[in-house]
Protein backbone atom coordinates (compact mmCIF):
# COMPACT_ATOMS: atom_id res chain seq x y z
CA UNK A 1 0.00 0.00 0.00
CA UNK A 2 1.34 3.46 -0.87
CA UNK A 3 0.60 6.88 0.52
CA UNK A 4 0.82 9.70 -2.02
CA UNK A 5 2.42 12.84 -0.67
CA UNK A 6 2.07 16.07 -2.65
CA UNK A 7 4.98 18.47 -2.19
CA UNK A 8 4.56 22.10 -3.17
CA UNK A 9 6.69 24.11 -0.79
CA UNK A 10 10.37 24.07 0.00
CA UNK A 11 9.57 23.69 3.70
CA UNK A 12 7.71 20.45 2.97
CA UNK A 13 10.63 19.10 0.95
CA UNK A 14 13.10 20.10 3.61
CA UNK A 15 11.00 18.43 6.30
CA UNK A 16 10.68 15.28 4.19
CA UNK A 17 14.44 15.03 3.60
CA UNK A 18 15.18 15.47 7.28
CA UNK A 19 12.58 12.83 8.11
CA UNK A 20 13.97 10.14 5.81
CA UNK A 21 17.63 11.07 6.39
CA UNK A 22 17.81 11.34 10.15
CA UNK A 23 20.58 13.60 11.41
CA UNK A 24 21.01 15.37 8.02
CA UNK A 25 20.65 19.14 7.92
CA UNK A 26 19.41 20.59 4.62
CA UNK A 27 21.43 23.72 3.67
CA UNK A 28 19.53 26.93 3.04
CA UNK A 29 20.92 27.15 -0.51
CA UNK A 30 19.48 23.75 -1.32
CA UNK A 31 16.16 24.68 0.23
CA UNK A 32 15.98 27.83 -1.90
CA UNK A 33 16.77 25.87 -5.07
CA UNK A 34 13.92 23.51 -4.33
CA UNK A 35 11.43 26.37 -4.69
CA UNK A 36 11.99 26.38 -8.45
CA UNK A 37 11.24 22.68 -8.77
CA UNK A 38 7.77 21.81 -10.08
CA UNK A 39 5.26 19.84 -8.09
CA UNK A 40 6.26 16.20 -7.69
CA UNK A 41 4.75 13.14 -6.12
CA UNK A 42 6.69 11.14 -3.56
CA UNK A 43 5.60 7.63 -2.58
CA UNK A 44 6.40 5.95 0.70
CA UNK A 45 5.83 2.29 1.41
CA UNK A 46 4.31 1.09 4.65
CA UNK A 47 5.68 -1.74 6.76
CA UNK A 48 5.26 -5.17 5.23
CA UNK A 49 2.69 -7.14 7.21
CA UNK A 50 3.63 -10.78 7.72
CA UNK A 51 0.58 -11.99 9.65
CA UNK A 52 -1.64 -14.68 8.14
CA UNK A 53 -4.48 -13.27 6.05
CA UNK A 54 -7.50 -13.95 8.28
CA UNK A 55 -10.50 -11.80 9.03
CA UNK A 56 -11.34 -10.64 12.53
CA UNK A 57 -14.08 -13.18 13.09
CA UNK A 58 -11.77 -16.10 12.26
CA UNK A 59 -9.07 -14.81 14.61
CA UNK A 60 -11.68 -14.25 17.32
CA UNK A 61 -12.95 -17.83 16.96
CA UNK A 62 -9.39 -19.18 17.12
CA UNK A 63 -8.72 -17.20 20.30
CA UNK A 64 -11.85 -18.52 21.96
CA UNK A 65 -11.09 -22.14 20.99
CA UNK A 66 -7.48 -21.96 22.18
CA UNK A 67 -6.85 -23.83 25.44
CA UNK A 68 -4.88 -20.95 27.00
CA UNK A 69 -6.30 -17.81 25.38
CA UNK A 70 -9.86 -19.15 25.56
CA UNK A 71 -9.54 -19.83 29.28
CA UNK A 72 -8.10 -16.34 29.77
CA UNK A 73 -11.06 -14.79 27.91
CA UNK A 74 -13.47 -16.61 30.22
CA UNK A 75 -11.64 -15.20 33.25
CA UNK A 76 -11.45 -11.74 31.66
CA UNK A 77 -15.21 -11.64 31.13
CA UNK A 78 -15.72 -12.10 34.88
CA UNK A 79 -13.93 -8.73 35.42
CA UNK A 80 -11.96 -10.17 38.33
CA UNK A 81 -8.33 -11.21 38.34
CA UNK A 82 -7.80 -14.50 40.22
CA UNK A 83 -5.82 -14.37 43.42
CA UNK A 84 -2.33 -15.81 43.61
CA UNK A 85 -3.62 -18.76 45.61
CA UNK A 86 -6.23 -19.45 42.92
CA UNK A 87 -3.64 -19.32 40.15
CA UNK A 88 -1.74 -22.31 41.55
CA UNK A 89 -4.14 -24.73 39.87
CA UNK A 90 -3.66 -23.08 36.45
CA UNK A 91 -1.10 -24.08 33.85
CA UNK A 92 2.08 -22.04 33.56
CA UNK A 93 1.16 -20.36 30.21
CA UNK A 94 -2.15 -19.18 31.65
CA UNK A 95 -0.43 -17.82 34.76
CA UNK A 96 2.02 -15.94 32.54
CA UNK A 97 -0.86 -14.43 30.60
CA UNK A 98 -2.65 -13.43 33.81
CA UNK A 99 0.41 -11.40 34.80
CA UNK A 100 -0.37 -9.14 31.80
CA UNK A 101 -3.83 -8.36 33.20
CA UNK A 102 -3.28 -4.59 33.42
CA UNK A 103 -2.03 -4.45 29.82
CA UNK A 104 -4.91 -6.36 28.21
CA UNK A 105 -7.43 -4.62 25.97
CA UNK A 106 -10.33 -6.05 23.97
CA UNK A 107 -10.98 -4.31 20.65
CA UNK A 108 -13.81 -5.56 18.39
CA UNK A 109 -13.79 -8.89 20.19
CA UNK A 110 -10.01 -9.44 19.75
CA UNK A 111 -7.69 -9.62 22.76
CA UNK A 112 -4.58 -7.42 22.62
CA UNK A 113 -1.71 -6.64 24.93
CA UNK A 114 -0.74 -2.94 24.92
CA UNK A 115 2.85 -1.97 25.74
CA UNK A 116 5.01 1.14 25.38
CA UNK A 117 8.14 0.65 23.27
CA UNK A 118 11.00 3.19 23.75
CA UNK A 119 11.52 3.49 19.98
CA UNK A 120 8.10 2.86 18.42
CA UNK A 121 5.76 4.14 21.09
CA UNK A 122 2.53 2.30 21.87
CA UNK A 123 2.23 -1.21 20.43
CA UNK A 124 -0.89 -3.37 20.28
CA UNK A 125 0.15 -7.00 20.31
CA UNK A 126 -2.44 -9.56 19.28
CA UNK A 127 -2.64 -12.45 21.76
CA UNK A 128 -1.82 -15.16 19.24
CA UNK A 129 -3.54 -18.57 19.41
CA UNK A 130 -1.29 -21.63 19.30
CA UNK A 131 -2.53 -22.75 15.87
CA UNK A 132 -1.22 -19.55 14.24
CA UNK A 133 2.25 -19.56 15.78
CA UNK A 134 3.86 -21.77 13.14
CA UNK A 135 2.44 -19.60 10.35
CA UNK A 136 3.70 -16.41 11.96
CA UNK A 137 7.15 -17.90 12.56
CA UNK A 138 7.40 -19.02 8.93
CA UNK A 139 6.29 -15.62 7.65
CA UNK A 140 8.59 -13.62 9.92
CA UNK A 141 11.62 -15.92 9.70
CA UNK A 142 11.58 -18.13 6.60
CA UNK A 143 10.04 -15.57 4.23
CA UNK A 144 12.11 -12.63 5.49
CA UNK A 145 15.54 -14.06 4.70
CA UNK A 146 16.13 -16.29 7.75
CA UNK A 147 17.09 -13.45 10.07
CA UNK A 148 18.65 -14.18 13.45
CA UNK A 149 16.89 -14.74 16.76
CA UNK A 150 16.92 -11.08 17.82
CA UNK A 151 15.60 -9.68 14.52
CA UNK A 152 12.92 -12.35 14.24
CA UNK A 153 11.82 -11.64 17.81
CA UNK A 154 11.66 -7.88 17.20
CA UNK A 155 9.68 -8.40 13.99
CA UNK A 156 7.07 -10.60 15.70
CA UNK A 157 6.99 -8.56 18.91
CA UNK A 158 5.64 -5.53 17.05
CA UNK A 159 2.53 -7.47 16.05
CA UNK A 160 1.95 -10.46 18.36
CA UNK A 161 2.43 -11.86 21.82
CA UNK A 162 2.04 -15.24 23.49
CA UNK A 163 3.47 -16.72 26.70
CA UNK A 164 7.05 -17.92 26.29
CA UNK A 165 7.34 -16.17 22.93
CA UNK A 166 11.11 -15.54 22.98
CA UNK A 167 11.94 -19.13 23.94
CA UNK A 168 9.75 -20.49 21.13
CA UNK A 169 11.36 -18.15 18.58
CA UNK A 170 14.82 -19.13 19.79
CA UNK A 171 14.05 -22.86 19.48
CA UNK A 172 12.52 -22.35 16.03
CA UNK A 173 15.55 -20.45 14.69
CA UNK A 174 18.02 -22.95 16.15
CA UNK A 175 16.15 -25.87 14.57
CA UNK A 176 15.79 -24.22 11.13
CA UNK A 177 17.67 -26.37 8.59
CA UNK A 178 18.52 -23.42 6.31
CA UNK A 179 20.05 -21.49 9.22
CA UNK A 180 22.03 -24.51 10.42
CA UNK A 181 23.65 -25.40 7.10
CA UNK A 182 24.42 -21.79 6.09
CA UNK A 183 26.08 -20.47 9.24
CA UNK A 184 28.94 -21.41 11.53
CA UNK A 185 27.92 -22.25 15.10
CA UNK A 186 28.65 -19.64 17.75
CA UNK A 187 30.93 -20.21 19.54
CA UNK A 188 32.88 -22.26 16.99
CA UNK A 189 33.55 -25.92 17.78
CA UNK A 190 36.98 -26.17 19.44
CA UNK A 191 37.92 -29.67 20.68
CA UNK A 192 40.85 -30.36 23.00
CA UNK A 193 44.35 -30.27 21.53
CA UNK A 194 46.34 -33.49 21.22
CA UNK A 195 50.08 -33.98 21.84
CA UNK A 196 52.69 -34.36 19.10
CA UNK A 197 55.92 -35.14 20.95
CA UNK A 198 58.99 -36.77 19.40
CA UNK A 199 60.32 -39.82 21.27
CA UNK A 200 63.55 -40.22 19.29
CA UNK A 201 65.81 -38.03 17.15
CA UNK A 202 64.64 -37.19 13.64
CA UNK A 203 61.18 -38.68 14.26
CA UNK A 204 59.55 -35.39 13.25
CA UNK A 205 61.20 -33.32 10.54
CA UNK A 206 60.31 -29.86 9.29
CA UNK A 207 62.31 -28.94 6.18
CA UNK A 208 62.14 -25.62 4.38
CA UNK A 209 64.66 -24.86 1.62
CA UNK A 210 64.73 -23.16 -1.75
CA UNK A 211 67.96 -24.41 -3.30
CA UNK A 212 70.83 -26.71 -2.29
CA UNK A 213 74.27 -25.11 -2.21
CA UNK A 214 76.85 -26.68 -4.54
CA UNK A 215 79.51 -28.89 -2.92
CA UNK A 216 83.06 -27.45 -2.81
CA UNK A 217 84.94 -30.67 -2.01
CA UNK A 218 86.24 -29.59 1.41
CA UNK A 219 85.44 -30.83 4.91
CA UNK A 220 85.60 -29.10 8.26
CA UNK A 221 88.37 -30.35 10.53
CA UNK A 222 89.05 -29.68 14.20
CA UNK A 223 92.63 -30.07 15.38
CA UNK A 224 92.51 -31.47 18.94
CA UNK A 225 94.55 -33.85 21.06
CA UNK A 226 91.59 -36.21 21.59
CA UNK A 227 91.52 -39.62 20.09
CA UNK A 228 88.64 -40.73 17.93
CA UNK A 229 87.23 -42.96 20.69
CA UNK A 230 87.31 -40.16 23.25
CA UNK A 231 85.60 -37.79 20.84
CA UNK A 232 82.87 -40.33 20.13
CA UNK A 233 82.23 -40.86 23.86
CA UNK A 234 82.11 -37.12 24.55
CA UNK A 235 79.88 -36.58 21.53
CA UNK A 236 77.45 -39.28 22.67
CA UNK A 237 77.32 -37.78 26.17
CA UNK A 238 76.50 -34.36 24.75
CA UNK A 239 73.81 -35.81 22.55
CA UNK A 240 72.33 -37.77 25.44
CA UNK A 241 72.21 -34.67 27.64
CA UNK A 242 70.75 -32.58 24.83
CA UNK A 243 68.15 -35.27 24.12
CA UNK A 244 67.02 -35.40 27.76
CA UNK A 245 66.80 -31.63 28.13
CA UNK A 246 65.06 -31.24 24.77
CA UNK A 247 62.50 -33.88 25.78
CA UNK A 248 61.76 -32.07 29.03
CA UNK A 249 61.38 -28.72 27.28
CA UNK A 250 59.23 -30.26 24.55
CA UNK A 251 56.82 -31.80 27.06
CA UNK A 252 56.60 -28.57 29.05
CA UNK A 253 55.89 -26.45 25.98
CA UNK A 254 53.39 -28.98 24.62
CA UNK A 255 51.53 -28.97 27.94
CA UNK A 256 51.57 -25.17 27.97
CA UNK A 257 50.16 -24.95 24.43
CA UNK A 258 47.48 -27.53 25.25
CA UNK A 259 46.38 -25.64 28.37
CA UNK A 260 46.19 -22.34 26.47
CA UNK A 261 44.21 -23.99 23.68
CA UNK A 262 41.82 -25.76 26.05
CA UNK A 263 40.95 -22.48 27.82
CA UNK A 264 38.63 -21.73 24.88
CA UNK A 265 37.51 -25.29 24.37
CA UNK A 266 33.95 -25.74 23.11
CA UNK A 267 32.99 -29.28 22.20
CA UNK A 268 29.23 -30.03 22.32
CA UNK A 269 28.52 -33.66 23.14
CA UNK A 270 27.76 -35.99 20.23
CA UNK A 271 26.72 -39.60 20.74
CA UNK A 272 26.69 -42.62 18.48
CA UNK A 273 23.62 -42.74 16.17
CA UNK A 274 23.12 -38.96 16.41
CA UNK A 275 22.16 -37.17 13.18
CA UNK A 276 24.74 -34.60 12.08
CA UNK A 277 25.74 -32.29 9.23
CA UNK A 278 29.30 -32.25 7.86
CA UNK A 279 31.36 -29.31 6.65
CA UNK A 280 30.84 -28.39 3.00
CA UNK A 281 34.34 -28.84 1.49
CA UNK A 282 33.25 -29.68 -2.05
CA UNK A 283 33.23 -26.12 -3.43
CA UNK A 284 36.59 -24.63 -4.41
CA UNK A 285 37.48 -21.02 -5.03
CA UNK A 286 35.78 -17.92 -3.67
CA UNK A 287 32.15 -18.56 -2.78
CA UNK A 288 31.00 -16.01 -0.25
CA UNK A 289 27.37 -17.12 -0.05
CA UNK A 290 27.83 -20.87 -0.20
CA UNK A 291 26.44 -23.06 2.59
CA UNK A 292 28.91 -23.72 5.39
CA UNK A 293 27.46 -27.19 6.03
CA UNK A 294 26.26 -29.87 3.63
CA UNK A 295 22.49 -30.38 3.64
CA UNK A 296 22.89 -34.19 3.55
CA UNK A 297 22.10 -35.75 6.93
CA UNK A 298 24.69 -38.22 8.29
CA UNK A 299 24.64 -40.58 11.25
CA UNK A 300 27.47 -41.05 13.77
CA UNK A 301 28.80 -44.62 13.83
CA UNK A 302 31.99 -44.28 15.86
CA UNK A 303 33.66 -41.71 18.12
CA UNK A 304 37.28 -41.19 19.15
CA UNK A 305 39.12 -38.38 20.92
CA UNK A 306 38.99 -35.72 18.18
CA UNK A 307 37.57 -37.61 15.18
CA UNK A 308 34.07 -38.75 14.24
CA UNK A 309 33.14 -41.55 11.82
CA UNK A 310 29.86 -40.92 10.00
CA UNK A 311 27.80 -42.49 7.24
CA UNK A 312 24.74 -41.24 5.31
CA UNK A 313 21.57 -41.50 7.34
CA UNK A 314 19.78 -43.39 4.56
CA UNK A 315 22.63 -45.93 4.34
CA UNK A 316 23.38 -45.14 0.69
CA UNK A 317 27.08 -44.29 0.79
CA UNK A 318 30.41 -45.02 2.41
CA UNK A 319 31.45 -44.03 5.90
CA UNK A 320 33.83 -41.12 6.46
CA UNK A 321 36.16 -40.16 9.29
CA UNK A 322 36.22 -36.41 9.98
CA UNK A 323 37.69 -34.00 12.47
CA UNK A 324 35.33 -32.99 15.26
CA UNK A 325 35.32 -29.38 14.00
CA UNK A 326 33.83 -30.52 10.68
CA UNK A 327 30.72 -32.04 12.30
CA UNK A 328 27.70 -30.24 13.78
CA UNK A 329 24.66 -31.80 15.39
CA UNK A 330 21.44 -31.78 13.35
CA UNK A 331 18.54 -30.33 15.30
CA UNK A 332 15.37 -31.57 13.65
CA UNK A 333 12.77 -28.83 13.35
CA UNK A 334 9.69 -29.43 15.43
CA UNK A 335 6.37 -27.65 15.66
CA UNK A 336 5.85 -25.17 18.44
CA UNK A 337 4.20 -26.72 21.46
CA UNK A 338 0.63 -25.55 21.93
CA UNK A 339 0.38 -25.63 25.72
CA UNK A 340 3.77 -26.39 27.26
CA UNK A 341 5.69 -23.14 27.62
CA UNK A 342 7.68 -21.46 30.28
CA UNK A 343 7.21 -17.96 31.57
CA UNK A 344 9.23 -15.44 29.64
CA UNK A 345 9.63 -12.43 31.87
CA UNK A 346 12.10 -10.81 29.47
CA UNK A 347 9.62 -10.40 26.56
CA UNK A 348 9.01 -6.73 27.36
CA UNK A 349 12.52 -5.74 28.35
CA UNK A 350 14.41 -7.59 25.60
CA UNK A 351 16.94 -5.24 23.97
CA UNK A 352 19.53 -6.67 21.51
CA UNK A 353 23.04 -6.05 22.65
CA UNK A 354 26.45 -6.75 21.24
CA UNK A 355 29.02 -8.24 23.56
CA UNK A 356 32.72 -8.83 23.17
CA UNK A 357 34.56 -11.98 24.12
CA UNK A 358 37.53 -10.30 25.72
CA UNK A 359 37.06 -8.81 29.17
CA UNK A 360 39.31 -6.81 31.43
CA UNK A 361 39.71 -9.80 33.75
CA UNK A 362 40.83 -12.10 30.94
CA UNK A 363 43.33 -9.53 29.64
CA UNK A 364 44.74 -8.99 33.13
CA UNK A 365 45.16 -12.75 33.71
CA UNK A 366 46.88 -13.17 30.35
CA UNK A 367 49.32 -10.31 31.07
CA UNK A 368 50.13 -11.70 34.56
CA UNK A 369 50.73 -15.16 33.10
CA UNK A 370 53.16 -13.75 30.51
CA UNK A 371 55.07 -11.87 33.22
CA UNK A 372 55.42 -15.06 35.30
CA UNK A 373 56.56 -17.01 32.24
CA UNK A 374 59.34 -14.54 31.30
CA UNK A 375 60.38 -14.27 34.96
CA UNK A 376 60.77 -18.07 35.22
CA UNK A 377 62.83 -18.11 32.01
CA UNK A 378 65.08 -15.36 33.40
CA UNK A 379 65.67 -17.31 36.66
CA UNK A 380 66.40 -20.47 34.68
CA UNK A 381 69.04 -18.67 32.57
CA UNK A 382 70.71 -17.34 35.73
CA UNK A 383 70.85 -20.83 37.27
CA UNK A 384 72.36 -22.31 34.11
CA UNK A 385 75.12 -19.71 34.02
Amino acid sequence: MHDKIELSKSEDVKHLLQTFAAGTVVPNDLASDIQSVSRKSVYTEEAFVTLPTLDRQEVKDLQERDTVVGKFIEIWNTKRKPLRSEQRKFDRPLVTLLRQWDRIEVVDGLVYRVIIDPNQGQLKQLILPAVLRDKVLKNCHDKLGHQGIERTFCSIRIRCYWPGMFRHIKDYCKSCERCIVSKMPQPAIRPAMGHLIASRPLQILAIDFTVLEPAHGKENTDETDQSLDEWIIAHQNRLRYAYEKAGEQTKDRAEYRKNKHDEQRFNPEICVSDKVYIRNRGVHGRNKIQDTWSSTVYRVVRLSENTVSVEPNDGAGVSRTLNRRDVIKCNIQQSVDDNSSESDSSDDMFIPRRTTRATAGNIQIQIDFQILFFLSKFIQDICCT
